[in-house]
């Protein structure tokens, strides 16, 4: 979830201010995010995965402090891919006072949001992970604004009213 945010955000960043970010990024920071994190080989243990996920988390922060930083345009705020990004951040990690770095908050350590107002997805903002008590099970729910009684679009349709 953090890294494919932190790649949606990147990926925004560079189609709306492709300038702005060439002159903030490291090559070899964004590097590993040009591709898409479900294609990554993650780590198997435990213990490289979490490094893995403060890595992401540093590399989010760096992202963050530049979009903060005086000589970077307000309308970067205001991208929703750079929202989510911040919003996922305070809700992952805590930054840590001791160092340059962030810490990955678990639920047994740290307090996590609670899950009706927890981001999991960086694409739909709408989806909650919900648990079942009976059978322990996890799901991700997605709630939708549409009526239940309006078909969803057509992607065909979108696409021919868009040619003419």
């Amino acid at each position: 979830m953090v890294g494919e945010t932190l790649r949606a955000g990147l990926e925004a960043l560079a189609a709306a201010a492709p300038s702005w970010l060439a002159g903030q990024v490291d090559a070899d920071v964004v590097k590993p995010y040009a591709a898409r994190i479900d294609e990554w080989r993650l780590p198997s243990e435990q213990t490289k995965r979490r490094d893995l996920a403060v890595q992401v988390g540093n590399d989010g922060w760096w992202l963050l402090r530049a979009l903060a930083g005086k000589r970077t345009p307000d309308w970067l705020w205001q991208i929703r891919a750079v929202e989510v990004l911040r919003r996922v951040w305070v809700q992952q990690y805590i930054r840590d006072e001791s160092g340059p770095g962030v810490i990955w908050r678990d639920a047994t350590t740290h307090a996590l949001p609670p899950g009706r107002t927890m981001l999991v997805s960086p694409y739909d903002t709408d989806a909650r992970h919900a648990e079942n008590a009976a059978t322990a099970g996890r799901a991700t729910k997605s709630i939708s604004a549409r009526p239940a009684t309006t078909p969803p679009p057509s992607a065909v349709t979108t696409m021919a009213n868009h040619r003419t």
